[in-house]
């Protein structure tokens, strides 16, 4: 019966959080929307992944695009699905 309650909450936590590919994608918004520029001409790659500790997860990513680049951070902080995307660089041109 303990296995069957560790097993039914594995299974709800590993779908609470965002994954890396929403991560990636709100960073591509963001970075259209601050760049006016459209999403096909932004390149992203991604620079560091913090590790993930309970709630708190964050990829660190270097965007290109348009003549422009910066850094930014998308995190989950809540572990509920809800992106936050941060930029923590200054804007290169």
């Amino acid at each position: 019966m303990k296995s069957n309650k560790i097993i039914f909450l594995l299974f709800i936590i590993s779908g609470c959080g965002a994954s890396v590919s929403e991560f990636k994608e709100a960073t591509l918004k963001r970075a259209s929307y601050d760049f006016n520029c459209p999403e096909n001409k932004i390149e992203i790659t991604q620079l560091q992944k913090a590790p993930s500790l309970g709630e708190n997860l964050a990829i660190t990513y270097g965007v290109k695009g348009c003549n422009k680049q910066t850094t930014y951070e998308a995190s989950d902080r809540m572990g509920v699905g809800n992106v936050q995307v941060n930029q923590v660089g200054s804007f290169i041109k």
